[in-house]
């Protein structure tokens, strides 16, 4: 198929392979979804909201509260996410995954007060939230749906961010919503975040999955830079080390105990590999069973046997483990991924980790401002298409890329070539 995706390509009336990476971008998406003349219908933007434990651990200026904050925003239409959603023609969809709050409160139908008190916010003039459908609805505004796993993962300075069963229900939760956006018809895809501290789990993935020294991986995230960024990177840094060790003790004793409780059984493989056997599922049928291997490295920080998805689940948010699901999910379903930020590209090569194969369905569409974001993309070996300077999250960077991405399918679609036109061939 890619040989005759190349001499399409190189027969439209254009010099050969003068439309640079528009034509990687065409051969990619072709391959994807095994055609001559591709598609992206129905784009749709997944925003996946959650809290975590380790932001009580003051690596995020940022409040706690500005997460459900967010989202009660997003669902009046005043985000950023929601601008370039209407912008470029992509169905948004709001998703509670651990959003530490109850969508059911009232709420001012305008503005968020951040000095109200309580009392004031909550006030009978405000407007009340309806639960329709499974969604936490507002008159006029768009929908939060509600896939609330927990009130926030768990410190994970102390205790693994989530339980297995919460992460096969994270892993689940994703799968879900990509079949929701396949029942419409979608053929890309782009996923967001809004959750307070998450650039502290995506560091630790990075450091971890990419054997690249934690200090490298640690930038301001969301506020530090405004106030006191030595002092704060240091302490955030401080706080992920210590995690990252915890860890290690946590995961050398259950490996000892395990050891203890195989012996005299048959001999286990190669100790230098990290293997996972894990199946997962989406809806009803099983999504993905994998048999991947991760070589151990050198590197003082990570040297112990541990499977992919305890290293996941110990350190990521909620909203971080659906879009890892919705991301093999949709590379199942050939639906090109748009993966744009520092904390999806974390979720994108987690999920390349556990299914190496997914990477072929995905483009990466920004190389933002977060430190480390350029090395991260460095692991995959990923060409980002733009480096606007973005560090908002919310997917805004893939969301600004797909016009690139069109114009790519449109020469595929729109573009005559040699024969048709009648100009002569010269090369």
């Amino acid at each position: 198929m890619q040989a005759v995706i190349q001499d399409k390509i190189d027969n439209l009336n254009k010099p050969k392979g003068s439309l640079g990476r528009l034509e990687e971008i065409a051969m990619q998406v072709c391959l994807i979804q095994q055609t001559l003349e591709p598609s992206l219908a129905h784009p749709c933007h997944l925003l996946l909201g959650g809290d975590h434990g380790i932001e009580r651990e003051g690596v995020s200026v940022s409040p706690r509260e500005v997460t459900w904050q967010q989202m009660i925003n997003f669902t009046r239409g005043g985000g950023g996410v929601n601008m370039f959603c209407r912008q470029h023609g992509f169905k948004l969809r709001i998703v509670d995954v651990g959003v530490d709050y109850d969508f059911s409160i009232d709420h001012s139908p305008l503005t968020i007060d951040h000095t109200a008190t309580p009392e004031e916010a909550h006030s009978p003039n405000n407007r009340q939230w309806s639960m329709v459908n499974g969604q936490w609805s507002m008159a006029n505004g768009l929908s939060i749906i509600d896939r609330k796993i927990a009130r926030g993962t768990r410190n994970f300075l102390y205790e693994p961010a989530m339980s297995e069963e919460e992460f096969n229900r994270a892993i689940s939760i994703g799968s879900d919503l990509v079949d929701d956006c396949l029942a419409e018809g979608c053929r890309v895809l782009s996923i967001g975040e809004m959750g307070i501290a998450n650039t502290s789990p995506s560091s630790i993935w990075m450091s971890l999955f990419g054997d690249i020294p934690l200090k490298d991986c640690i930038g301001a995230g969301a506020g530090l830079a405004s106030e006191g960024i030595r002092q704060g990177i240091r302490h955030k840094y401080e706080v992920l080390a210590k995690a990252i060790d915890n860890f290690r003790v946590k995961s050398e004793e259950l490996r000892v105990k395990n050891e203890s409780n195989k012996q005299g059984s048959e001999g286990n493989s190669d100790s230098s590999l990290f293997t996972l056997h894990s199946s997962l599922q989406a809806s009803d049928s099983s999504l993905f069973t994998l048999h991947s291997s991760l070589q151990a490295s050198d590197s003082s920080l990570f040297t112990l046997r541990s499977s992919l998805d305890e290293v996941i689940r110990y350190f990521g948010g909620f909203e971080m483990v659906a879009a890892i699901g919705a991301m093999l999910r949709a590379a199942e379903q050939h639906v090109l991924i748009l993966v744009d930020g520092f904390i999806m590209t974390a979720c994108a090569i987690a999920a390349i980790r556990l299914y190496p194969a997914a990477q072929d369905y995905m483009l990466f569409t920004h190389c933002g401002d977060e430190s480390g974001h350029k090395m991260m993309l460095d692991i995959v070996g990923a060409k980002p298409l733009l480096n606007l300077g973005l560090r908002l999250g919310e997917g805004t960077g893939a969301l600004c890329a797909f016009p690139i991405v069109d114009s790519a399918v449109r020469m595929m679609n729109e573009m005559n070539n040699f024969d048709n036109a009648k100009i002569t061939k010269y090369f």
